[in-house]
Formats: C-alpha cells, sequence, structure tokens
C-alpha cells in the first residue's frame, strides 16, 4: 500500500546537485497518511500490520517512513537560474547544452490532482521551443 500527499516542499542545490527536501507539513501529511493506511489494512481484516522500517509510527523515531515520489515532479525542476533548477524555461540543462527535459520531472512540485494533461500540455509546449531551436541552429 502507499501513501500518496501532495508536498509542498522544496529543491535545493546542495554539492551542485538539486536536493528534494520534505518540509515538516510534508512529513506530519505523510505520516497521518500512513497511519491511516494501517488502521484500513487492520479494519480489513489483518492479523499483522507495519513498515518496512523498524520502529513504526509509535516508535517516534524520525526516519520510521520511507519518502519517496509516486510521479517525479520537480525532480528536474524548471528555474530561472542554475540555482533554482536544473533546467531554463526551454527545458535545456543548466549543466549540459542540448541536453533537454520535458516531462513531470520540470514542474515545481507534484500537481495535486492526476498530472496526465498538465505533463502532456508542458511537454507539447517544451517539444515546439525544442523543435524553435534546431531550426535556428
Amino acid at each position: 500500500m502507499i501513501t500518496i500527499i501532495r508536498d509542498r516542499g522544496s529543491g535545493v542545490k546542495v554539492e551542485g546537485r538539486l536536493s528534494y527536501n520534505l518540509n515538516e507539513l510534508d512529513k506530519e501529511s505523510m505520516k497521518a497518511g500512513l497511519r491511516q493506511a494501517l488502521r484500513i489494512l487492520i479494519a480489513a481484516g489483518a492479523v499483522e500490520v507495519g513498515t518496512h522500517r523498524m520502529g513504526g509510527p509509535q516508535s517516534m523515531e524520525e526516519n520510521w517512513v520511507n519518502y519517496s515520489s509516486a510521479h517525479q515532479m520537480g525532480s528536474c525542476r524548471m528555474g530561472n537560474s542554475e540555482e533554482e533548477g536544473a533546467v531554463d524555461e526551454n527545458g535545456e540543462s543548466w549543466e549540459a547544452q542540448g541536453l533537454f527535459v520535458c516531462d513531470a520531472s520540470v514542474l515545481p512540485s507534484a500537481v495535486g490532482v492526476n498530472p496526465m494533461i498538465t505533463i502532456q500540455s508542458t511537454a507539447y509546449c517544451l517539444s515546439k521551443k525544442i523543435a524553435e531551436i534546431l531550426k535556428r541552429q
């Protein structure tokens, strides 16, 4: 079972790499969601429940839950500068000229709803920009 939240965290450059950090609200939302998921399993008749990590929600340990993303939104986010994102407004990497990204990873964060149309629209707009750039070359 997976618990999905709409995150509010942000990416930051750490030692030249984009790193993603959940804020405290994100962490608490994730923990609350996981607790509810465990309650659902118990209500469905599960004899034993837990996470793949040691401890569990009652342990009060910081790292009892594994944070990850179901849709890789924001992992290669678009930014006005190299410090703000991995790619520019055309989807071109700040670090590798000619390398373009045009999927959900350029979005600033998870959109909070089914992302299909947003991802398709983003890819369409970026691909038109890439075609213009290639024509000029």
